[in-house]
């Protein structure tokens, strides 16, 4: 696939993903900002998806790394959580496409979660400790 059209196919997951986190986060939209600074030395980076609190890097493809696009993700966000949202290409006409997932630390999906039900997020070492072996279960 040639670079437009890679590209193209990178932007529409991304509108997908925008509206998709739009249920959630009203104001979540495409970071547009990407490619008018990207020429930009020392620019700030912009997420791949604006309006929600995190920084999210969205990626489509089958060689996609998902390790490659947290380390992405962790470097250039602008002090929000980072995260990452990947899906494998569609493999053949009519047959539906593989799900999205969402990588992103742990402390951050809890902290969320508890700030959607009302509750006080955990201490961070309290989610840390967590997978501790000594840890009761």
């Amino acid at each position: 696939m040639k670079g437009r059209s890679r590209r193209a196919k990178g932007h529409g997951f991304e509108r997908e993903l925008a509206k998709l986190l739009r249920a959630v986060y009203p104001g979540a939209h495409r970071g547009l900002g990407q490619a008018r600074i990207a020429a930009l030395q020392n620019a700030p980076k912009v997420a791949d998806v604006d309006g929600t609190p995190f920084f999210v890097e969205a990626k489509r493809g089958d060689s996609t790394s998902p390790r490659g696009a947290w380390k992405q993700a962790t470097r250039q966000s602008d002090g929000r959580p980072p995260m990452v949202v990947f899906r494998d290409d569609q493999t053949k006409p009519g047959v539906p496409a593989p799900p999205a997932i969402v990588m992103m630390r742990l402390e951050d999906f809890l902290s969320e979660m508890l700030r959607e039900r009302g509750s006080a997020p955990p201490p961070r070492a309290m989610a840390v400790n967590a997978f501790d072996e000594d840890a009761d279960d």
